[in-house]
């Protein structure tokens, strides 16, 4: 019958709800409890915090693609949506976890020079630019990083390209960093 809430909240209290699970803060007991399955989990499907669902599984779109009920029965005391909350809480650093990193910049840039037909940004080839990152990362991260640059529109992608190396890395070598045309 109609309660007067969504669907997914009134399943959302039920899942809380159902085990009488503990709560307030968590012990040290708990939270190592919590590590060690969620450590355990990303080593079983050879995953990573923040890198997305494992070798096999990148076209899950999940954030790390975790099971918390499997996990939130083993600690037998927390719900699943208190044991995801508290491990994007205690989680590695975002850096970590899929943030990007300065380094992370130079490898796009280095990727994005050695492709010889890439005089566009709609020509460069995307995909496996950075390893580790997805297709969504590396296009959102060089977006961002454009409209960083004054006057991005009105200049010329190698131009843009310069600029860019200039601000995220300026280690590149001019040498390395444009092709003599």
């Amino acid at each position: 019958k109609n309660l007067g809430r969504p669907g997914h909240a009134c399943r959302d209290k039920w899942r809380m709800m159902r085990n009488n699970p503990k709560s307030g803060d968590w012990s040290p007991d708990e939270v190592a409890r919590l590590r060690e399955l969620v450590n355990e989990y990303f080593a079983q499907n050879n995953a990573a915090p923040g890198r997305g669902a494992g070798e096999g599984n990148e076209h899950l779109p999940l954030r790390d693609n975790i099971n918390w009920k499997a996990i939130s029965s083993k600690i037998g005391t927390r719900s699943e949506n208190m044991c995801m909350q508290k491990w994007y809480r205690i989680a590695p650093s975002a850096e970590e976890t899929g943030q990007w990193a300065k380094g992370d910049d130079k490898i796009m840039l280095e990727g994005i020079l050695k492709q010889v037909d890439a005089d566009d940004e709609h020509k460069v080839a995307w995909e496996g630019l950075v390893p580790g990152r997805t297709l969504g990362q590396i296009k959102n991260r060089f977006r961002a990083a454009k409209r960083d640059i004054p006057d991005h529109s009105n200049v010329t992608f190698d131009v843009l390209l310069t600029k860019m190396i200039d601000k995220y890395a300026p280690e590149m070598t001019k040498a390395e960093a444009l092709p003599a045309p």
